[in-house]
């Protein structure tokens, strides 16, 4: 995913960079840098994670609370409640 891939899907889910980087479990300024420098790019995880965010959106699946999710209990909860989603998609 590229950088302005990435800042799309954030934009588009409604996540500041603080609570995507959270959720990712990196700092903002690692985000930061995926975003504005095009040789700067995700670990194979992180692009596991957005990829499934990715495919989440497109599908209107994504939780609505997941900024909510992140304040309150946390980046690895919310972690957790975008994988238990992506998983939900893929099994039949």
């Amino acid at each position: 995913m590229t950088g302005d891939e990435i800042k799309a899907l954030r934009s588009r889910v409604g996540l500041t960079a603080v609570d995507l980087s959270a959720l990712l479990g990196v700092t903002a300024s690692t985000l930061s840098r995926w975003e504005v420098r095009p040789n700067h790019a995700p670990d194979a995880r992180s692009q596991a994670v957005l990829r499934a965010m990715q495919a989440l959106t497109d599908r209107g699946k994504l939780p609505a609370d997941l900024a909510t999710s992140i304040h309150c209990r946390g980046g690895l909860y919310a972690l957790h409640r975008v994988l238990a989603a992506f998983f939900a998609l893929e099994t039949p």
